[in-house]
């Protein structure tokens, strides 16, 4: 979502201020007739009387309350929100302060969604204002539910604007309500007129019919305890004497109410007593009379339903609905109950934004809703999975090819990978950057309303791939590397376009393993540090750029070496204690916490059952040195600012792009125009970069903790051999798929790992060497398991981001 009716504000602060402009409901107050000025506002298209019926019935009508219940149940499915900003990180922590902070006595964001569902199809629309903090710098405090019978609309300058009805008299009787924070989303209207029509006012002369009824069977019921009445014969006693014949009647007539009431006293309980001198019987009531009853019953409480737009179905009621006429009807309520959705939806959009703004956080986000679940779910799914592997099994075959059964299950084709962020994967493809243009700095993170946490948390991110755009070639690429690029397919002097598709089998989104998440958060907390750095140097460049240079080659390398220079100056010292945390952190889980892969199938049987400890190495001396050891190459190059400022890659990369863009503008690069240009495709390029050379090194530390701690684990539990294992999802490349299975020495690789860390890290040239730098993937291919262990390539990482680990063998 964006804020665009914001943005026109632009050049004036936005007239938003503190506190709530709504007041709270304080009951029918006056007679609107006599408040003044009463009939400048427009006139409700139904009596506003109505809504105040409503509400009543919501809690003591069945029927209504039951409506209500369902489109509470099923329409709050859980909803995500995408976050698209400079720091996903900053905008998630602002974002659970507000869930939790806002509407508290309704339980939250959560109970706020479940209220909006009650007041749209009860009242016929959303009705509620984001209050601002008394500094308005602090953004949004609460929400506040205006009731919607208490809106009134005024046409000013050609547009409806809403007041609030407060009840009271003179100028207070209306308070104008504030567009940029208060919402009135009508769920229908009619043409030209803002009030929403309350879809369930059409039941009201149904339901008190009802309500006539239920009074008269009440009646009828007390009266007789079985559908029916009771007949009693008297004897008729004799005249008196001396009686007249008036008192005779009279007599008779109370002897008569005597017994009736002593009769109607007794068969309530029961039972009935009386002398031989009278006769009682039952007379049943007809039973057509009682089914026709039952019919007027049913076809009146199928009005209400259809007033309430509910399936008599949905409501309990059988009807002779057959199951294919059910699920017609619970699929239309679906369709209806998003309708809803979007109404929340943007509501929620523009509360969050609005509080990122006025806390000067420049960043987007959209609210998406869950699906609901669909009907007889569990059939579908297993029609679809039997549909999956009818097509896997012609894949297997040799019938059809992977891209082949990826077109037949909707899909565009069978490989892709995970993507991190908007931002392409270009690193994996080491002289892909110097031709990119600068795409934009923001970050995309999704995250879940987590309803037992009460707060929002991160999701994984979806299944995408990167497609050139206009070759028409595709980059056949894996996670950690290139096959099969032909690098003839790049626009001669000019960056390959690239675009992006969602591709995979049906399961799309991969839950998050431990190491994604901490790859992510570590990933985040550095950009959110040498975020600052890096903008300080974009604008020392730029003044270095607005200089007199004699060629391109000059003013890329000036250029270049101002914004090395600069980053390195800028960069805070946070940067490496976030490296020694999150490095720490990590050392601890995967060198004492993770013991999973120390399952060994000996025989055909797992055990976690190992040999002898060994004590051939000081293992408290190896865990120190390999601390201090992981911790000095994230300070290299993040503390440093080594990941671009010293990086030969890298900085021919930036060179040659600022050698074509020196060429595409010459001296008009003085320009004001042309330099707010310049800065804003450098900014957009050091951004890119920064976050694929972040991912791709943080990823790397994680890979090297996990093989060390792995290597050490095995080592003390007494284990001789361990395999290599490949990741867990997406494809790899050659390399990988040539060290999977591979067997080496424990002993060795923990020697080895020792020697390592024990000379300690002072320069790149420290680090062992990656595979692909020494031997070709054919070569790999043809040598044994010995010659690798010989060559020193028993333990992974074998290149960057390599997600290969160990599995205990024997």
């Amino acid at each position: 979502m964006n804020l665009s009716w914001l943005k026109r504000f632009a050049n004036k602060r936005p007239d938003v201020e503190p506190g709530q402009r709504s007041v709270p409901d304080e009951g029918m107050g006056a007679a609107i007739g006599r408040l003044a000025g009463f009939y400048d506002y427009a006139v409700p298209d139904f009596p506003p009387e109505c809504l105040e019926v409503l509400e009543p019935l919501s809690i003591f009508n069945p029927d209504v309350a039951q409506a209500l219940s369902i489109w509470v149940t099923l329409g709050n499915t859980g909803h995500e929100v995408e976050v698209d900003g400079r720091n996903p990180e900053a905008v998630l922590s602002r974002l659970n302060e507000l869930a939790g902070s806002v509407y508290r006595t309704g339980g939250g964001v959560d109970g706020l969604v479940n209220h909006f569902l009650r007041q749209i199809p009860l009242m016929g629309a959303l009705s509620a204002e984001w209050v601002i903090a008394e500094r308005i710098q602090e953004g949004v405090v609460d929400v506040a539910v205006v009731p919607v019978k208490s809106i009134r609309f005024r046409r000013e300058d050609g547009a409806w604007m809403p007041y609030q009805f407060t009840g009271r008299f003179g100028e207070s009787a209306f308070v104008a309500l504030n567009p940029l924070t208060y919402s009135y989303g009508p769920m229908q209207t009619l043409d030209g007129r803002p009030y929403g029509i309350p879809p369930w006012l059409s039941t009201l002369k149904n339901i008190e019919a009802q309500l006539d009824w239920l009074k008269n069977l009440y009646h009828i019921g007390k009266k007789m305890g079985l559908i029916g009445f009771v007949d009693v014969s008297l004897e008729l006693p004799q005249q008196k004497p001396s009686e007249s014949d008036a008192a005779f009647q009279a007599r008779l007539s109370k002897r008569l109410k005597d017994y009736a009431a002593a009769y109607s006293a007794n068969l309530s309980q029961g039972v009935a007593v009386h002398y031989k001198d009278q006769e009682a019987k039952h007379n049943a009531v007809s039973p057509g009379a009682a089914a026709g009853a039952k019919q007027i019953w049913q076809l009146n409480e199928e009005q209400i339903c259809s007033g309430l737009d509910i399936p008599p179905s949905m409501m309990g009621r059988s009807y002779s609905t057959t199951e294919t006429y059910a699920e017609v009807d619970y699929d239309r309520l679906c369709t209806k109950l998003m309708v809803a959705l979007r109404m929340i939806k943007r509501f929620i959009e523009k509360g969050y934004e609005l509080d990122l703004a006025l806390r000067g956080i420049d960043a987007d986000v959209t609210v998406t809703f869950n699906q609901t679940r669909g009907f007889k779910e569990k059939e579908k799914a297993d029609a679809d999975g039997a549909r999956i592997d009818n097509v896997i099994a012609k894949r297997d075959a040799g019938f059809i090819d992977d891209d082949e059964a990826a077109r037949e299950l909707g899909y565009q084709e069978a490989t892709g990978e995970r993507i991190e962020a908007r931002g392409s994967r270009s690193e994996e493809i080491p002289f892909l950057s110097s031709f990119l243009a600068p795409r934009s700095s923001f970050l995309t993170r999704r995250f879940g309303f987590d309803r037992r946490l009460g707060k929002y948390v991160h999701l994984p991110e979806r299944v995408e791939i990167w497609f050139s755009g206009g070759t028409g070639h595709m980059l056949d690429t894996c996670h950690n590397g290139v096959k099969g690029f032909d690098n003839r397919h790049y626009p001669p002097g000019g960056y390959l376009p690239l675009g992006r598709k969602k591709i995979g089998l049906p399961r799309a989104r991969f839950a998050q393993s431990a190491k994604e998440k901490r790859v992510q958060n570590y990933v985040e907390a550095l950009r959110s540090v040498l975020a600052p750095a890096e903008e300080a140097a974009v604008r020392a460049s730029v003044e270095a750029a607005t200089k007199d240079y004699g060629d391109e080659a000059e003013f890329a390398a000036a250029v270049y070496r101002t914004f090395s220079d600069a980053l390195v100056k800028a960069i805070s010292p946070r940067a490496d204690q976030v490296s020694d945390s999150y490095v720490a952190n990590a050392w601890e889980a995967y060198r004492h916490e993770d013991t999973g892969f120390l399952q060994a199938e000996i025989g055909g049987r797992r055990s976690e059952v190992g040999g002898q400890k060994r004590l051939g190495i000081d293992l408290n001396l190896v865990d120190a040195n390999a601390l201090r050891y992981l911790g000095s190459i994230d300070r290299h190059y993040f503390g440093k600012g080594n990941y671009l400022s010293d990086h030969p890659r890298v900085g021919k990369s930036f060179v040659n792009w600022l050698e074509q863009e020196y060429l595409d503008k010459g001296l008009n690069i003085k320009d004001p125009e042309t330099i707010r240009e310049f800065e804003k495709r450098f900014s957009g390029l050091v951004s890119e970069t920064s976050w694929q050379k972040v991912n791709q090194l943080v990823d790397t530390t994680m890979a090297r903790i996990q093989n060390m701690g792995q290597t050490l684990k095995l080592y003390e539990t007494g284990f001789k051999r361990f395999r290599i294992v490949g990741p867990r999802g997406g494809p790899i490349c050659d390399y990988c798929a040539a060290m999977v299975g591979r067997v080496f020495d424990v002993e060795r690789a923990a020697t080895r790992l020792s020697s390592i860390v024990g000379a300690g890290f002072e320069k790149v040239s420290d680090l062992p060497p990656f595979l692909p730098n020494e031997y070709t993937v054919e070569e790999v291919r043809k040598m044994s398991d010995e010659e690798l262990e010989d060559a020193g390539f028993e333990s992974p990482p074998y290149h960057p981001e390599c997600r290969h680990r160990k599995a205990a063998e024997e």
